[in-house]
């Protein structure tokens, strides 16, 4: 794993481009198919996964910065 994520990181770096002999091809990130590489012991991509999750969040209120302290603090 550690070779892995050094050769990686080292290929983005070096060429601006992820793909190197330790992983699978990996493919621009596309918002209609959402292919993410799962890097592991074998890595490989997987189509959207944290779908689920995202989902449970899309409908809780957008976090703002112009909120004080004050506005979740009950008196």
């Amino acid at each position: 794993m550690t070779e892995c994520m050094m050769a990686t990181w080292a290929a983005f770096a070096r060429q601006g481009d992820p793909n190197n002999a330790t992983v699978p091809l990996w493919k621009p990130f596309k918002e209609n198919d959402r292919q993410t590489m799962v890097l592991n012991v074998e890595s490989h991509l997987a189509v959207d996964p944290g779908a689920q999750a995202r989902a449970v969040l899309e409908d809780l209120p957008p976090y703002g910065y112009s909120y004080s302290i004050e506005a979740f603090v009950k008196n």
